[in-house]
């Protein structure tokens, strides 16, 4: 049973992931996300190959598909609602999207699906309402221009397309005729014409699913064909027939573009087979199974194009509802969406198609489609910074430059005394809070003067002693920054200007909070925020109101503050948004939680005894990998545990001795592989280097620093 005592609490450090490939560039996972409207990005890390949360963008109701065009530059987004496609831009150094105003067309009645031809030239759409939208797409500028005769037209439910490796055969899907329709592409004008023979028999009327008495289904839908995908070498045709449990193969003639079924098909498959995808060397194919969760995956005859399954009952997947499958171009991972289970899970290609599982990620709510980007080549214009924050009005700068060297910058020069450091996620922006007069203000990066310059505009509420912010942070989209003030017993929230990045306060701010709030935590899918209050014993919840609003609804009709049986202490989410864990003052050992998909609650997870003779006062979540450092206090260790990601349970895998420091905090740039800590005790920021598979730290410098510095914040960003 879900629990309503969500626990969380504030990041040690502002933790920094920069979207490299392991220097070979940069690649998106993007995906849409059908209840709340939005598209989601996520960076792509090769070794080991997991995905990192990069923000959303608000998108028309209930987006049913997305697509990158070839170029990287552009991505469409199709809604079944407005019945219309969007037309955004790509940002190549961040993967941020932005929409592109006047670029909308209307696609045909509820677009299911958006595919691009090899020609590059040309974009289809399949209808629920039957048909196939054609669209030319501008090289320059993304813009879309409906094809003369567009829609072009199919039978019932036109589900899904398939183009020709050649660019002249388009193959649809008319889930509720049970057909397969068949076009000769105008390679010129991208106009379709139906083949003589056309539409082709799906090839299976048998009814086998569980299913189908649930779903609006006429008769003559037979097996229900539902999805559909082309062998690389442009040979054969697979078709999911969701009712009939089973996999139709079509041989493809390579002159007319006519099918015929090969022998044995249709094959047996696992239960409502939904998605398909062929592996890019052409060996296997695999299918999800929408209600087993399963994965099928099957070996390809390269003789006869006969299939055999590579297990008899599939690869168990942990999500539910898998709705789409993306391999990368090598063939060696598989993205899944899963639909109900609002998450992404990641899956390694071995010998003979075996898949094994990698990694999970959760995403924005009903996630219904995926798409890669191709590699983006990287520019040399990166820069590291590391702020410094102490007792004195002055934050120190230092830069990374090679050989893992740092050299001092002109530090910001403040009123008074910081308060509390947070970089802005995509910018070489940073906002310092004031100790004393309860405002923030924004000091931005500049490439003439070489140093860190204010941002134009006033500071936030620069005269309130009472809301001094204890603890700020910024959500992954960069939208807005959340403040806790234990003066006032509130969290503030203020917008991020656009372009300007300058703070204005939202109206109905500050939002009142138990006694002593503490400690906040906003999860990577910039869903829900997490405030502990400390003298209250409590904790609360906020969650969005929609894809582009704020965290401020604050739950109470789930019963928030929820009262915790001992004060917290520090708390960290695992960036796959799936665990949280908990320190307590007065107990020696970790408590973890997962986290509900949906509402944000939390259920515990009985973890082994952690660490019984020393109880951790600060916790570090890596931004990159399944790994927790935590940090006690007597006797001083620094320990690393890893995660196994099926259940958040911990493994101690690193200890080391820090009783000759006195660490006060610390911080990852995970694209840098180094984790820094600042040592009161020597007056050190000690720089370990983290191991890219597994989180180990071994440590390589230390550099003199302030005698009281307590706050560091870290970024990586192209100038």
């Amino acid at each position: 049973m879900w629990s309503q005592k969500v626990l969380f609490c504030v990041a040690i450090a502002v933790v920094v992931f920069a979207q490299a490939v392991n220097g070979q560039g940069r690649q998106y996972l993007l995906g849409v996300n059908a209840f709340d409207s939005s598209a989601a990005v996520f960076a792509v890390q090769n070794d080991p190959y997991v995905l990192h949360a990069r923000g959303h963008q608000p998108t028309d109701k209930f987006p049913t598909a997305i697509a990158v065009h070839p170029n990287n530059k552009f991505v469409y987004v199709s809604s079944k609602v407005t019945d219309e496609i969007d037309v955004f831009e790509l940002e190549a150094s961040t993967g941020r999207l932005r929409q592109l105003s006047n670029y909308t067309v209307p696609a045909g009645r509820a677009p299911q699906d958006l595919v691009f031809s090899p020609l590059k030239h040309w974009l289809y759409a399949p209808l629920r309402g039957g048909g196939i939208s054609v669209f030319g797409v501008d090289q320059e500028t993304g813009v879309l221009s409906a094809v003369k005769g567009s829609p072009f037209p199919a039978q019932k439910r036109t589900r899904s397309v398939a183009v020709h490796p050649s660019g002249e055969f388009v193959f649809a899907v008319n889930a509720h005729s049970n057909s397969v329709s068949v076009y000769q592409v105008n390679t010129n004008t991208g106009v379709l014409t139906q083949i003589e023979k056309s539409p082709f028999d799906a090839g299976d009327v048998g009814v086998s699913s569980e299913l189908n008495t649930k779903l609006d289904m006429p008769p003559e839908s037979g097996g229900m064909p539902y999805y559909v995908a082309i062998h690389p070498s442009g040979l054969y045709l697979y078709v999911t027939n969701f009712r009939a449990a089973s996999l139709s193969v079509f041989s493809i003639d390579q002159a007319s573009g006519e099918l015929a079924a090969i022998k044995g098909s249709p094959f047996a498959s696992v239960i409502n087979p939904y998605a398909i995808a062929v592996h890019p060397d052409g060996k296997y194919v695999y299918v999800s199974s929408y209600l087993s969760n399963t994965i099928g995956g099957y070996e390809i005859n390269k003789v006869t194009g006969e299939l055999t399954p590579i297990t008899k009952l599939g690869f168990s997947n942990p999500g539910e509802k898998p709705i789409a499958l993306q391999f990368n171009d090598d063939g060696n991972r598989l993205f899944i969406a899963n639909y109900h289970t609002n998450n992404i899970t990641v899956f390694d290609v071995g010998e003979r198609g075996k898949l094994s599982h990698s990694s999970t990620i959760q995403t924005r709510s009903g996630v219904r489609d995926i798409a890669l980007s191709g590699k983006i080549s990287r520019q040399d214009n990166e820069r590291t910074f590391v702020l410094l924050g102490s007792g004195s009005a002055n934050v120190k700068v230092l830069e990374k430059t090679g050989n893992n060297n740092f050299q001092a910058m002109p530090s910001i020069k403040l009123p008074a005394a910081p308060s509390a450091l947070a970089f802005h996620p995509y910018r070489p922006i940073v906002y310092i809070a004031s100790s004393t007069t309860g405002g923030i203000q924004a000091f931005r990066f500049s490439s003439d003067t070489n140093k860190f310059e204010p941002v134009e505009g006033d500071p936030t509420n620069p005269n309130n002693a009472k809301r001094i912010f204890r603890n700020i942070a910024i959500d992954k989209n960069g939208w807005y920054l959340y403040g806790l003030s234990d003066g006032c017993d509130c969290m503030s929230v203020f917008a991020i200007a656009p372009e300007r990045y300058a703070l204005s306060e939202l109206r109905g701010s500050p939002l009142s909070t138990p006694a002593g709030p503490k400690a906040l935590e906003l999860d990577n899918a910039v869903r829900y925020a997490y405030v502990t209050n400390e003298q209250h014993q409590s904790f609360s919840v906020y969650r969005y109101l929609s894809a582009a609003s704020p965290l401020v609804d604050d739950l109470a009709r789930a019963g928030t503050p929820f009262k915790l049986t001992a004060t917290p202490l520090a708390v960290q989410i695992m960036p796959s948004g799936q665990y949280l864990y908990i320190s307590h003052q007065t107990a020696p050992y970790l408590s973890g939680y997962q986290i509900h998909h949906q509402s944000g609650l939390v259920r515990e997870i009985a973890l082994s005894t952690i660490a019984p003779d020393a109880a951790p006062i600060k916790m570090l979540a890596h931004p990159a990998l399944p790994v927790l450092y935590a940090l006690s206090e007597n006797p001083k260790r620094l320990v690393v545990y890893s995660i196994k990601q099926s259940d958040g349970q911990l493994a101690l895998i690193q200890d080391i001795d820090v009783s000759k420091r006195n660490i006060v905090a610390l911080q990852v740039v995970a694209t840098d592989g180094l984790l820094m800590a600042i040592d009161q005790l020597n007056n050190e920021l000690v720089v370990f280097q983290v191991a890219e598979k597994n989180g180990h730290l071994n440590e390589l410098m230390s550099l003199n620093i302030d005698t009281d510095s307590s706050l560091i914040a870290a970024g990586k960003f192209d100038l």
